[in-house]
């Protein structure tokens, strides 16, 4: 564009920076830079877009062209520039030739990355590596960990991370994370866990330690305000105390923690997420249920639902022990039940709640404790 018809560099900016969210391998970001010759200009003057990097891994032709477009970005991001990455390697079948391409790219990959001496990762400033295999790929699914050595540069810039790997070797990776807020660990196999002790937002779904030593499985955040972990995995182990914590997300059907030992002082929300009754009811004599406000019940990505009688008694249990509950969330089906239960159980418990049912997309029935009231209130609101 030219004259008056000319967008401004900040407006240009944004529109760059749409692009690359949308980017593919075969749509690179460098194609505005065909354009016009502004367009070049613009693009080339907003060094932050240039630290952005999205790579899909698999396709050995389309590898080899976003590893060279790569190394010309490096080039054109200014000297203090952060890094944001996104590697991605999803196997939705046995492929071995994806498989071969993905496993001879992803070292040099990372080693670009890195820079020379690791000196990049001093900029790294979010980093989401996902490696899925197919389960017959190869026995056990794993990667060897050489193939991951980057990974253990420091990197004190780093604030946001979404692993997922397999892997075997004796390499602990991410050994210091001084500036980490979020961290994901989805279906990883790793070492040891990396850092979290700086890290307030913790999410781990299916992750395994394969070290024989008991502390490098020890979930080690006393930073931690949001904590998801599942209870079916024996090798991790939560640490006894989180001072910080508030929200505390548990999964898993087969595996029992010991809560009396766990300290949560600030803990206000707490989620559980079981098919079955057998991790409510292990959690019904835990010290820190007097401190709960909201407890929320789940199956399967959807709200709990009673169906069967023997979640009666352990349920209550646990509303019991929630002395200071002011919210229940179960699913517009427990709806009913959860009124049946109240009128005989209701008294005996000593609260007195208002219940606030909410169709969404989730459907869920809400119950709403207000000790001042004292009449109980069924109130039906649509939402959309």
């Amino acid at each position: 564009m030219t004259g008056e018809g000319r967008l401004p560099f900040d407006v240009l900016g944004q529109v760059f920076a749409y692009y690359l969210e949308k980017e593919t391998p075969l749509r690179p970001f460098e194609t505005l830079l065909l354009v016009c010759k502004a367009w070049r200009v613009a693009a080339l003057g907003h060094s932050s877009l240039w630290g952005r990097y999205k790579i899909i891994l698999g396709n050995d032709t389309l590898t080899k062209l976003q590893i060279r477009y790569l190394r010309t970005r490096l080039t054109r991001i200014g000297p203090r520039t952060l890094l944001h990455i996104d590697v991605r390697y999803t196997q939705k079948s046995r492929n071995e030739l994806t498989y071969l391409s993905m496993k001879s790219h992803i070292l040099p990959l990372l080693k670009i990355l890195a820079g020379s001496d690791g000196v990049l990762c001093l900029r790294w400033k979010s980093l989401r590596l996902t490696v899925e295999l197919h389960q017959s790929t190869l026995p056990g699914s794993h990667l060897s960990a050489h193939l991951f050595a980057p990974l253990t540069y420091p990197m004190p810039s780093l604030t946001w991370l979404h692993l997922s790997l397999r892997i075997l070797g004796e390499m602990p990776l991410f050994p210091h994370l001084p500036s980490m807020r979020s961290m994901i660990l989805r279906r990883c196999r790793l070492q040891k866990l990396p850092d979290m002790r700086y890290a307030t937002d913790i999410a781990l779904d299916n992750v395994e330690c394969l070290s024989n030593n008991t502390l490098d499985g020890v979930i080690d955040a006393p930073n931690a305000q949001y904590l998801c972990m599942t209870a079916n995995n024996h090798t991790l182990h939560p640490s006894r105390e989180y001072p910080a914590l508030q929200t505390l997300y548990i999964c898993g059907t087969r595996r029992v923690f010991n809560w009396d030992d766990l300290h949560v002082p600030r803990l206000e929300n707490l989620i559980l997420h079981s098919d079955t009754i057998d991790l409510v009811h292990s959690l019904s004599y835990a010290p820190f249920l007097k401190c709960i406000r909201t407890l929320q019940l789940l199956r399967d990505g959807q709200v709990f639902s009673f169906e069967t009688p023997h979640y009666i008694g352990p349920t209550l249990d646990l509303l019991r022990a929630c002395t200071g509950l002011r919210m229940f969330i179960v699913d517009i089906f427990g709806l009913l039940f959860l009124l049946e239960i109240w009128s005989v159980w209701g008294p005996f418990l000593e609260k007195e709640c208002i219940f606030q049912v909410f169709f969404k997309r989730r459907r869920t029935a809400e119950m709403e404790f207000v000790p001042a009231t004292k009449d109980v209130y069924l109130a039906l609101a649509r939402t959309y």
